[in-house]
This record gives structure tokens, C-alpha cells and sequence, in this order.
């Protein structure tokens, strides 16, 4: 039974965002050279101040007069247990990104 409370503490703790990453993207589109995703580990401290790896899923955006959106840091859409989620994460953001870019070059 502990099991299982941990378990879907877990998935209450780690929400799947696909399918709301429109406002990771950039308000203006104009001038936008590259998008990008990438994955990496990181540490998440639980509430019993333990800290627990994860995989990032991490999005930028570069413009072309040399700017990188967001300013200061890159933004951290979701946190996963494993690689191959934080992937699909990545994936269905660069697919969001690539029809909105789509949609605002028309």
C-alpha cells in the first residue's frame, strides 16, 4: 500500500504537460532564427527534504539579431523520471513550436 501511495505521489508530483506548452513559446514570432528542446538531469527536493533525479526538459529559442529567449535562463517545461518521457516531452514541444512558427510565416 505504501507502494502505491508513493507511486501516485510520484505522477502528482511530476504532471505531464503536453499539449500546454503554447505559452512556452515566445509571444513575437518575428525574427526567430531556431528553437530548441534539450534533456538533462537534474534534482528535485521533495517535501522530506530529500533530493531525487530527474530528467529536464528544457526549451530556448535564439533570434536572428543574437538574442536567446528567455533572457536570463532556459525554461524547464517538465520534469520526468525518465529520459524517454523528458524526450517526448521535447518532441511535442518542437512540434507545438514548428506549427506555430508555421502558422505565424503565413
Amino acid at each position: 500500500m505504501r507502494l502505491f501511495l508513493a507511486g501516485l505521489l510520484l505522477l502528482l508530483a511530476l504532471p505531464a504537460r503536453t499539449g500546454e506548452f503554447d505559452h512556452f513559446l515566445p509571444k513575437s514570432l518575428k525574427g526567430i532564427k531556431r528553437v530548441g528542446c534539450r534533456v538533462s538531469p537534474a534534482q528535485v527536493i521533495e517535501e522530506q527534504k530529500r533530493a531525487r533525479e530527474v530528467w529536464a526538459a528544457r526549451v530556448w529559442a535564439e533570434y536572428a539579431n543574437g538574442d536567446r529567449w528567455p533572457d536570463a535562463d532556459d525554461l524547464t517545461i517538465s520534469y520526468r523520471k525518465t529520459r524517454k518521457k523528458a524526450l517526448l516531452d521535447c518532441d511535442a514541444w518542437m512540434e507545438t513550436a514548428r506549427e506555430r512558427v508555421k502558422k505565424g510565416a503565413r
